[in-house]
């Protein structure tokens, strides 16, 4: 069994590849509006004051939503979205309609220099082959269609360009980066939203061949950022969404195919790139099916025409024919600072502080909310709610408490927690628990939904809280207490954030399962971003089903050394006679389960065959 994690390294490797600049005789530059390259000035930017969000992102488009908007003549060169005089998206319609800038206050933030750059979604071919050198660039060089154009200067064509009051739609025919490859088997379509504060892009990837590329990782999106803002921000930290100190990060490289920067894991889902002063632009990219946690940052020393920045969030599948990916993010220009707080409002989370006097995503049902120093004040009665974000997607049975704290003047008031779940999305009162709240300034309470079989049995997706008498309620801090972590397998569409990394065919979602198959002697699948104390989880219990074998092995990470090696594993002996077993297994005695563990590795096999797992927990001994 191979013990380094060398799958995962070579599609890094080659992602990164794509910062190799053609020559400059073969680049088809394009055109855009001039900007300057000047620091961002913090004066003349607007002020974020989240007392509420200030726009709600759009419903993420489903696979049968039709195009927007009235049709328009498909210009040459860049069309805007927003206002050039302050924040506005460019997409060049002369590049397959590909997000080539972003002008705030004059200063471009995104660079253009050759179509392989852009914001643009970027998939592969596990089949093929990459080649980067000094003697032969992206000569050889598999299927990999842009949303931009070619490695040779040949842009992708728009087919249909759409506009209505704050959006645009775009079309177009994705062109193989590859010298001479030609158009691709790909087709774009790019929705995009101006919500003032921010700007939300969704796009999708329609697979129009029948041929099949097989399990491959995607940069979605490649993001390519001006030489304005060369600073790298973000939080990689243990405590998500408290409003815990914004990192700086110095991931840097003189050229990309020499960059040996490491994956980094963003635990609040954004990074950015800014000035010294701490404006900049944030990528925030929402949990969706095939993403995961590992994000490629650098900073391009030696890039072409100027230094550039490069961040990737990656997703991992398969393209058969017909297939369809659908891509959610945001692009936040501005304040560094406050734009977090705009992050807060849009990606899902189970700790709420309102330390950045954000809502974070929380909407009133008569719109009295409003959140000042730190604190959510809200009215509520039986019929006047206030309910969280959607698509929350945490397991009840790992989660039986759910703690605020909160102050109300009038007594007797009732406070009453409502949730749904993925498999029921009725606010019944079987799905309700209740505590009486004390008079007597801020108190903490706990609502216990450990006895509670749909809570317990199910996905939850969105909660809301509602009282027994009208009365204005003030909230701290509202808390999702996880006693446990791990995955349960429940949602057939998303497997929770674990993909295939090594000789495994496509997992598949079926029945409360996670099944999957062993190509080989070596197969290895990755967990998402966990940033769990090793003290407090040393038990990994797994009920898995084999067909084969008699021996399986974890591996992990941590925040210390995010290294993947034999130091940082255990193996464990399995039965393959067809039946469900529970395997337990102490990591306590493993010297380098220390620290915080980032991120798990399963190696459910060490020969072909077939697997099903009913879950995997992590708890204390």
């Amino acid at each position: 069994m191979a013990k380094v994690y060398r799958h995962f390294m070579a599609w890094l490797t080659f992602f990164l590849l794509l910062g190799c600049t053609p020559p400059e005789s073969s680049i088809a530059t394009p055109t855009r509006s001039s900007a300057t390259t000047t620091s961002i000035s913090p004066t003349t930017a607007p002020t974020y004051t989240a007392l509420a969000a200030t726009s709600l992102p759009t419903q993420v488009p489903t696979a049968t939503l039709s195009p927007l908007g009235e049709i328009q003549p498909i210009e040459n060169g860049y069309v805007y979205l927003g206002d050039k005089k302050e924040a506005a998206l460019g997409f060049n319609l002369h590049a397959g309609g590909a997000i080539g800038s972003l002008l705030y206050y004059g200063t471009e933030m995104v660079d253009d220099a050759d179509y392989g750059r852009y914001i643009q979604f970027s998939p592969y071919d596990g089949s093929d082959q990459y080649l980067c050198n000094s003697s032969s660039c992206f000569v050889t060089w598999g299927w990999n269609p842009l949303q931009a154009g070619s490695a040779d200067g040949i842009p992708a064509k728009v087919q249909e360009y759409r506009r209505w009051e704050d959006g645009l739609y775009v079309k177009a025919l994705g062109q193989e980066w590859g010298i001479g490859k030609g158009m691709s088997d790909v087709v774009y379509e790019t929705w995009a939203w101006d919500h003032e504060d921010y700007f939300e892009i969704h796009v999708r990837m329609s697979h129009t061949g029948q041929d099949t590329h097989t399990f491959a990782g995607a940069e979605s999106p490649a993001s390519y950022f001006g030489a304005a803002i060369p600073v790298e921000y973000g939080y990689t930290g243990t405590e998500p969404f408290t409003a815990d100190e914004i990192q700086q990060y110095h991931m840097v490289t003189g050229d990309m195919s020499e960059n040996t920067n490491p994956p980094i894991f963003p635990s609040e889902s954004w990074m950015a790139f800014g000035d010294s002063e701490g404006n900049g632009l944030i990528l925030a990219l929402p949990p969706q099916p095939k993403v995961t946690s590992q994000w490629s940052v650098v900073f391009i020393q030696n890039a072409y025409p100027d230094p550039i920045g490069y961040i990737s969030p990656f997703a991992q599948f398969e393209t058969s024919p017909n297939f369809v990916f659908d891509l959610t993010y945001y692009l936040i220009p501005g304040s560094i600072e406050k734009g977090r707080s705009i992050v807060y409002d849009l990606i899902p989370h189970t700790t709420w502080m309102f330390n950045l006097n954000s809502a974070e995503g929380w909407i009133s049902s008569d719109q009295s909310m409003e959140v000042r120093d730190s604190t959510l004040s809200t009215s509520l009665s039986q019929v006047d709610s206030l309910t969280s974000m959607p698509s929350l997607n945490f397991y009840g049975l790992h989660f039986p408490t759910v703690s605020v704290s909160a102050e109300t003047p009038a007594e007797n008031t009732e406070l009453c927690l409502n949730f749904i779940t993925l498999a029921d999305w009725d606010w019944s009162p079987d799905k309700t628990a209740c505590i009486t709240l004390q008079p007597e300034g801020f108190r903490n309470y706990h609502f216990d939904l450990s006895t509670n079989p749909a809570w317990i049995s199910g996905l939850v997706t969105q909660i809301r809280l509602t009282s027994s008498i009208p009365a204005v309620l003030q909230l701290d801090e509202i808390r999702i207490e996880r006693d446990l972590y791990g995955w349960e397998f429940g949602d057939p569409n998303n497997l929770d954030g674990w993909v295939a990394w090594n000789q495994l065919g496509p997992l598949q979602g079926k029945d409360g399962l996670l099944v999957g198959s062993s190509m080989g002697d070596d197969p290895y699948m990755g967990s998402p971003y966990m940033g769990i104390r090793a003290t407090d989880h040393s038990l990994i219990e797994i009920r898995m089903r084999t067909e084969a074998g008699n021996d399986a092995q974890i591996f992990f990470i941590t925040d210390k050394d995010a290294g993947w090696d034999e130091t940082k594993s255990k193996h464990f002996a399995t039965s393959s006679d067809g039946a469900f077993h529970t395997y337990t297994i102490d990591m306590s005695g493993v010297p380098t389960w220390t620290d915080y563990i980032q991120q798990i590795r399963l190696d459910p096999m060490v020969v072909p065959g077939t697997f099903e797992l009913e879950y995997i927990r992590i708890g204390t001994r």
